[in-house]
């Protein structure tokens, strides 16, 4: 019987012990839920009922739950491999055409061992300045060293050495790619503060256009950029990261001491236990040899002292662990609070930088990134039920006679003006993003091409409508249009992107300002 009981009292310690675990590792569960929130909506989706019932104790079943949680976990890890696949694609692109661009085999094979590196090296964040440093150093040495046919032409009687209009048209094609790249690389990416006018002065610089002996120049500005982005970025979050390891820390050693006081409890009954037991037997004792009354009196008045004796010290002493364990408490929830109130922060401040990575300085439109995100989105759904859905590629018509004749203010006034039209004429359900310089891009789903032709048409009238003024004088902005639906033997949509672009520039060669449905 003595040993079942003291099994049983053994067990019930285990429960204690494992119970204490499970809420120690749900608060630390909770907590970690709050790091993560802001980093993507949809897993913000999927965690806060596993927090709500980590935290109140209802909200459903905890598996399903924590399976949930795992789920949005995984898609948050699927999401951010294709950012990592698409940093691949733009950086082995970029390399492809240095390597393109020269035919000195030395500068050649060390192309070659970078494109080797790029598969694992984009896979750690910490190694994108060096990739870029690489790739700036391989731009500054094949363009401050014209390729074999640039020498060629030069040699053949070139006036003055000047590159031949081949190699000249060339270079150029090659610049436009590296700036379409780096547009859409300083898009994605959370410019400080301080940096963001030096941000906005180099991607207006690309978007006009420059020669390839700037190249170096403006790859080393990327690169600032990049590692300024970084440096602060990763700053904060270890600094958070920091305090909340060590606030963990003091909740763990509350923990610790909590179970630690438990067990202080358990030894000091079992010690009151014993000593009102052995002196209730002294009294029994007592009872049986007792001579006289009176020593039977004296006797017990003793026993009974040294029980009450035992019982103030077993008060005294748990009352000293009471208000140590609430002074703990006290502290405790002093430190929940502070982690709360950075957790919220952190939140605020992970939301800031999510927005700013997909939206456009300028202009406050989704960028190309954003653009890039929802189109996997729409073409995913568009595979799965088959509903209509169409994209329109639009470009500002003459947009350079604007910047060359009243400035890249008056631009700047042009774009975001556009912006809002865009946003303001087209439907809801519809989707705009700033493609890159004066060009925009439009999904529309549940919408065939002829019914979006008709959407775009009143956009494209209104916008040729519209008053644009530049020192007193009124000038005309219209846009072209190129629409192309998606259709069943599609499979990218870059194929579908290929085609509304190829329709703009019909509209472009069929004199501007029209809309052009793509055949299929």
């Amino acid at each position: 019987m003595a040993s079942l009981k003291k099994q049983i009292q053994k067990l019930e310690l285990q429960c204690e012990t494992d119970q204490a675990d499970l809420e120690a590792l749900g608060r630390v569960t909770v907590r970690l839920c709050l790091a993560t929130k802001g980093l993507d909506s949809a897993l913000d989706d999927r965690l806060e009922p596993l927090q709500e019932r980590l935290k109140n104790g209802n909200g459903g079943s905890l598996i399903s739950r924590t399976e949930a949680a795992e789920k949005g976990l995984m898609n948050y890890f699927q999401q951010r491999d294709r950012g990592v696949q698409q940093t691949l694609d733009a950086l082995r692109s970029m390399l492809t055409l240095l390597w393109q661009s020269t035919s000195q085999e030395g500068i050649r094979e060390r192309i070659d061992k970078l494109i080797e590196e790029l598969p694992d090296a984009v896979e750690n964040f910490g190694e994108y300045p060096r990739l870029l440093t690489e790739t700036s150093k391989l731009q500054a040495t094949i363009f401050d060293r014209p390729n074999d046919d640039a020498a060629a032409g030069a040699a053949a009687g070139t006036a003055g050495g000047a590159l031949s209009e081949e190699t000249q048209e060339q270079l150029e094609l090659v610049c436009n790619r590296v700036g379409s790249l780096v547009l859409d690389m300083l898009g994605q990416l959370s410019i400080p503060a301080a940096e963001r006018a030096k941000a906005r002065t180099l991607m207006k610089r690309i978007e006009e256009g420059f020669e390839w002996q700037q190249l170096p120049l403006i790859q080393e500005a990327v690169v600032e950029l990049v590692l300024k982005a970084m440096v602060v970025r990763q700053e904060d979050f270890e600094n958070y990261l920091e305090s909340l390891n060590h606030q963990l820390g003091d909740i763990q050693g509350f923990l610790v001491e909590s179970r630690e006081h438990q067990q202080a409890h358990r030894d000091s009954s079992q010690k009151l236990d014993l000593a009102v037991r052995s002196d209730v037997s002294k009294v029994e004792h007592s009872l049986v040899q007792a001579e006289s009354l009176d020593q039977l009196k004296t006797t017990v008045r003793s026993q009974l002292a040294d029980i009450v004796k035992a019982v103030d010290q077993y008060r005294s002493e748990q009352e000293a662990r009471e208000l140590q364990v609430e002074s703990r408490l006290e502290q405790l929830q002093d430190k929940l609070e502070t982690m709360e109130e950075q957790s919220v922060r952190m939140q605020a401040h992970l939301e800031e930088q999510r927005v700013r990575a997909v939206s456009d300085p300028l202009t406050g439109l989704p960028n190309r990134g954003a653009y890039s995100e929802r189109m996997e989105t729409e073409f995913s759904r568009w595979k799965r039920y088959g509903h209509d859905l169409t994209m329109v590629v639009c470009d500002l018509d003459h947009f350079k006679r604007v910047n060359d004749n009243y400035g890249h203010l008056a631009g700047d006034k042009v774009l975001k003006l556009v912006a809002k039209l865009l946003t303001k004429r087209l439907r809801e359900s519809d989707f705009v993003a700033r493609f890159g310089g004066e060009e925009f891009v439009v999904l529309m789903p549940e919408t065939d091409a002829a019914k979006a032709q008709q959407v775009v048409e009143v956009l494209r009238k209104t916008v040729a409508a519209s008053p644009f003024n530049f020192g007193g004088k009124p000038v005309q902005i219209t846009m072209s249009f190129g629409i192309a639906g998606f259709h069943a033997n599609d499979e990218t949509h870059e194929e579908v992107f290929q085609r509304a672009d190829d329709a703009l520039y019909q509209a472009k060669e069929q004199g501007r300002n029209r809309s052009i449905v793509a055949s299929r």
